[in-house]
């Protein structure tokens, strides 16, 4: 039992390390772009990591991505604003945001940095465990979905809340898309993750701490 232990802690310590090497690199990768915003942009320990940020840009720019929804905004809103900037790329981010402040201060530096032609974050209240579909309604205006990102709404009380994200978005994916679904260390998004799978004609990747999801043809971005 003791080297049963031993290898589980070993193996423990290696996965994290290959999380810190990732992020380390992609932040790196990521610092051309960052670059080019002029004001601080606070990224905390509720933010996507820097991996899961340059996978959706090279989704983006690879894969042809035209319609980016978010669920829940702050860095990762304006590094990829920036990214679509830089790379003159006819795509739009939509961040639903359940925080006023927050998504004030968001659409703030948005503004300040000119780029509200690239991302724009809405304020979508959550009530009775989903954000409210007039809002999400009207941000999407029926157009397809091809990149979804799941990192909203806040799970702290509610640990299973972001699973109402595959009853009202499958319907609304693109034939060809990616779905990531991050903090799928955690076990209630990581069922989200094969629960969604599970629906079919869907390819599972698990990289880091974020799960991922992909339709249709597409060129490797990992």
């Amino acid at each position: 039992m003791k080297i049963i232990n031993l290898i589980r802690t070993y193996l423990k310590l290696i996965r994290k390390n290959n999380i810190m090497v990732r992020n380390v690199h992609s932040a790196f990768m990521m610092k051309r772009v960052l670059d080019q915003i002029s004001v601080f942009v606070p990224h905390t320990n509720s933010a996507l990591d820097h991996r899961a940020i340059q996978i959706i840009c090279n989704d983006i720019l690879i894969n042809g991505r035209k319609t980016v929804v978010e669920l829940g905004a702050g860095y990762s809103t304006i590094l990829i604003a920036r990214f679509i900037e830089m790379n003159k790329l006819e795509c739009k981010m939509l961040s639903f945001e359940e925080n006023n402040d927050w998504h004030y201060m968001v659409n703030k530096i948005l503004g300040d940095e000119k780029l509200t032609n690239y991302a724009k974050v809405y304020h979508a209240h959550v009530d009775n465990g989903w954000y409210t579909d007039q809002v999400l309604n009207q941000g999407l205006n029926e157009s397809d979905v091809d990149l979804l990102i799941v990192d909203g709404p806040n799970a702290k009380t509610n640990k299973d809340i972001r699973a109402q994200a595959k009853n009202y978005f499958e319907s609304k994916m693109a034939d060809k898309s990616m779905i990531l679904i991050d903090d799928v260390d955690r076990k209630a998004e990581y069922r989200l993750l094969k629960d969604w799978q599970s629906l079919g004609k869907r390819r599972m990747v698990v990289d880091n701490t974020s799960g991922y999801l992909l339709s249709g043809e597409y060129y490797n971005i990992f």
